[in-house]
């Protein structure tokens, strides 16, 4: 999978898109298997998140994934 789709999903997830809200999200996680399991992993990890930290220490984790995948992604558009 490229590393251009797995951006995209975190992009969408982190702006609060779901499989039932956005067609968009839908398309990219259902387009391979390894999509789905990616998708499905960032949910696991981010309940593990919130559930270890408590909400205020992850959403500082996410703020900084958010940066991330940000940099991320203004390297691939240069």
């Amino acid at each position: 999978m490229k590393e251009e789709i797995q951006l995209k999903i975190i992009e969408l997830i982190d702006e609060g898109a779901t499989l039932e809200s956005s067609p968009e999200l839908k398309i990219l996680v259902e387009s391979s298997d390894e999509a789905t399991k990616f998708y499905e992993s960032i949910l696991v990890s981010e309940s593990m998140l919130e559930s270890f930290f408590g909400g205020e220490k992850a959403r500082a984790i996410d703020s900084k994934i958010d940066t991330l995948v940000e940099e991320q992604l203004a390297k691939t558009q240069m």
